[in-house]
């Protein structure tokens, strides 16, 4: 897989190529900013799918 090739050399204070725009500055956010809030981002959208699964068939998953 790509992304798992990239994630094991890439270190983790490399920055982004291409620049964000907050609160007016831009920034280059860090590769190790741009992991936690894809695993976030990833946690909270499982998290839907879970609920979203229990209001259609009522298994709570214990």
């Amino acid at each position: 897989m790509a992304s798992a090739r990239l994630a094991a050399v890439t270190p983790l204070d490399a920055l982004a190529a291409r620049a964000t725009r907050r609160s007016g500055v831009e920034e280059h956010p860090t590769f190790a900013w741009v992991l936690f809030h894809l695993a976030q981002s990833f946690a909270r959208h499982a998290g839907h799918v879970d609920v979203g699964r229990e209001l259609f068939d009522g298994f709570t998953g214990k």
